[in-house]
């Protein structure tokens, strides 16, 4: 388990920036509630979600892989985002982790639960992502927007 004295946050979510809003919230209400805590953003490229991360203050990291034919493209996903995901979470040594969705939110969520790192997922959509399917049964906490979105999660999870 990856462990730190100091408070950190990381949120990891997907490009383009829709649902960085939910992030920001959850950033600005810790920012508010307590000047202890350090934020950091993860997601893929350096369009707007790192324009509006960067604008509101916060720390983001590009998980994005350079660009390169889709064939490489399909393998290079595959292996060595992984890899750029675990070296993230040792050198940040996040206390928690929240993922806004996409396949960033995905691939870090796994790879925190595999770091034994608490997990909360965000879904801000009215009907559950899949990736909030797929993390919603190892994850500590899932926060939902939508109270309707409760009835299509399957099994136990804590959900707010």
């Amino acid at each position: 388990m990856i462990q730190s004295a100091t408070r950190r946050i990381l949120l990891a979510g997907p490009e383009p920036g829709g649902h960085v809003a939910s992030g920001l919230a959850i950033a600005d209400e810790l920012r508010r509630i307590s000047s202890g805590w350090e934020v950091l953003f993860a997601g893929e490229g350096q369009g707007e979600t790192a324009r509006r991360v960067s604008a509101a203050g916060y720390a983001y990291r590009d998980l994005a892989p350079p660009p390169m034919p889709a064939l490489d493209r399909a393998v290079f996903r595959s292996l060595r985002p992984r890899a750029r995901v675990s070296a993230l979470l040792r050198e940040t040594r996040p206390s928690v982790v929240v993922t806004l969705g996409g396949p960033s939110g995905l691939l870090v969520g796994k790879s925190a639960v595999a770091a034994g790192l608490p997990l909360v997922d965000v879904d801000s959509n009215p009907d559950v992502t899949p990736t909030t399917r797929r993390l919603a049964p190892l994850a500590r906490l899932v926060c939902l927007a939508f109270e309707e979105a409760r009835g299509q999660l399957r099994g136990s999870c804590p959900t707010r």
